[in-house]
C-alpha cells in the first residue's frame, strides 16, 4: 500500500501498519511506485508484511475482486449522459 497523503493532512491512521508506506509528494509517490514495480524483493516484503496484519483492517470476501473490478470499470468508462441537463455534464 502506498498511501499518498496528497492533502498533507498527516493523519496517523496507518503510521504503525505494516506494509503501508505514506508519501507526501508526487515525487515521493513516483519514487516508491517505481521501486515497487522494479524491485521484486521490495514488493514481496511489503506484501508479506501486509499479510501479517490484513485481518486487522477489515474482511474481504471472495466476491470482493469482482465487485472492485466493477467499481473501477464504472469509474473509468465513459458515462452515458443522455437525458442529463448540460449543467450536470462535466
Amino acid at each position: 500500500v502506498i498511501n499518498y497523503d496528497c492533502y498533507r493532512y498527516r493523519y496517523d491512521d496507518y503510521k504503525d501498519a505494516d506494509g503501508v508506506i505514506t508519501v507526501y509528494s508526487r515525487e515521493e509517490f513516483r519514487k516508491v511506485s517505481k521501486r515497487y514495480f522494479s524491485d521484486a524483493s521490495f514488493a514481496r516484503d511489503l506484501r508479506d508484511r501486509q499479510q501479517t496484519v490484513m485481518g486487522d483492517w477489515g474482511l474481504v470476501d471472495s466476491g470482493f475482486p469482482t465487485r472492485f473490478a466493477g467499481l473501477v470499470s464504472r469509474i473509468t468508462q465513459p458515462h452515458d449522459h443522455a437525458g442529463l441537463p448540460p449543467s450536470l455534464v462535466h
